[in-house]
């Protein structure tokens, strides 16, 4: 299966799940949906403001799954064109919202001004509902259509995870396309997952040498701070004197979202050996000290991002020192005028004499060269406000004529670790 048409069947399947089929015509006992989703094209406006049809249950988790499996198969290019698709052809239902507002003014108006008092008259109290009514549909219409999708993709199960992962694709696509729907879709799934990875969801549980292999497999994979050589150094650290705790979020089972190790200790340690090599550990009934020595996130997304001023940036600069200086002056511009002809790639030589000077560079443009106490590189910018570290630089990653010319060659790694507070 082509990427085009992987993303073309996810974008059928998006379709399917924002227009659902019609309910069959055969009998059936009607029961309470458990969603509620918008369709993109509603029925005509109406004072009651009921905009959404009843849609039924039992297809909402085999399309979510269908969904997930295809998404996660997709490749770099596939995924951003579904992330396009969903915030552009789902987005607030414009047309509606104006269709209602011109209706509440017009009820407003007739009512009698901006507030209706309560009272024992039939008209007054006819107009007061109406108007809530109205209220109540425009809340529900100012909704996203792809609302209802989200919400019904983190009721599926590792549904959460997912859309975790969607966001890390639509931060990766934002740093090159800051459009303003791709930006109202991602402020949108940010206010979500701040909601469904509330610390209030979160369970605490201490991982202990009997806890499965699976997950003690992971802590042994994702300690970040100071790694687990072996299963002795495993073992040690969930012994005596020893605790690690997780938090676990019920949408995740069997995988821990943080994890933090502490050492139990007669007094405060004065370094690291000191704690991973405390043998034998001091006795729990004479540690007079808990000292945390390693938090790690587990949930953990990088992108791997182009540098679109580096080049720009780095050839301004040796202009100004050839237009500067007198000595060395023949060097520079040589220098200069072979970096602009992008013509340096071609030599292995060059290539490999270049490299050392053009990765300090660009890691002193990426981190030290800014703009109003801003990141001067855009996409840098971007990655950086969004909390995103920079990972690493990589060099020859973009070979293209356009990469050579922005960034040459080189692009960066932007690492996004969650952090629950």
């Amino acid at each position: 299966m082509t990427r085009n048409h992987s993303a073309k069947s996810l974008a059928v399947l998006l379709r399917a799940r924002m227009h659902p089929d019609p309910l069959p015509s055969r009998p059936r006992r009607r029961s309470r949906p458990l969603l509620r989703p918008p369709t993109p094209t509603p029925p005509p406006p109406c004072a009651s403001g009921s905009t959404r049809p009843p849609w039924p249950p039992s297809r909402t988790p085999r399309r979510s799954t269908l969904f997930s499996d295809g998404y996660r198969s997709l490749d770099h290019g596939g995924r951003r064109e579904v992330l396009r698709s969903l915030a552009t052809e789902y987005d607030v239902p414009r047309a509606r919202v104006r269709d209602l507002m011109r209706q509440y003014m017009g009820l407003a108006s007739a009512a009698g001004g901006d507030e209706v008092e309560a009272g024992p008259e039939e008209g007054k109290e006819g107009a007061a509902a109406s108007l809530y009514r109205m209220e109540r549909g425009l809340r529900d219409a100012l909704q996203p259509r792809y609302s209802g999708f989200l919400e019904a993709m983190n009721a599926q199960p590792g549904g959460l995870k997912l859309l975790a992962v969607l966001r890390a694709d639509l931060l990766a696509l934002l740093g090159e396309e800051n459009a303003p729907a791709l930006r109202a879709l991602d402020s949108y799934l940010k206010e979500k997952l701040v909601t469904w990875l509330s610390p209030a969801a979160l369970a605490l549980h201490q991982i202990t040498w009997d806890d499965p292999a699976s997950l003690l497999e992971k802590i042994v994979a994702y300690e970040a701070v100071h790694p687990i050589r072996n299963l002795i150094d495993l073992k040690r650290r969930l012994g005596v004197g020893r605790r690690c705790f997780g938090y676990f979020h019920p949408a995740i089972p069997g995988e821990p979202l943080i994890f933090i190790e502490v050492a139990l200790l007669k007094d405060m340690a004065s370094s690291i050996q000191e704690v991973l090599w405390d043998v034998p550990p001091t006795p729990e009934s004479e540690a007079t000290c808990a000292l945390f020595y390693s938090i790690s996130s587990t949930q953990t997304f990088a992108t791997l991002s182009p540098i679109p001023g580096f080049m720009q940036w780095l050839l301004a600069k040796l202009a100004s020192q050839i237009n500067e200086q007198a000595d060395g002056k023949q060097g520079i511009e040589l220098l200069h005028d072979l970096l602009k002809s992008s013509q340096w790639v071609k030599s292995d030589k060059i290539s490999a004499a270049l490299k050392s000077p053009l990765m300090r560079l660009c890691a002193r443009y990426l981190g030290r060269e800014k703009k109003r106490g801003k990141a001067l590189d855009a996409v840098a910018n971007f990655h950086l406000q969004n909390g995103a570290m920079i990972e690493r630089i990589n060099w020859m990653a973009d070979q293209s004529e356009k990469g050579i010319q922005q960034s040459g060659g080189i692009m960066v790694n932007y690492l996004y670790r969650y952090v629950f507070s």
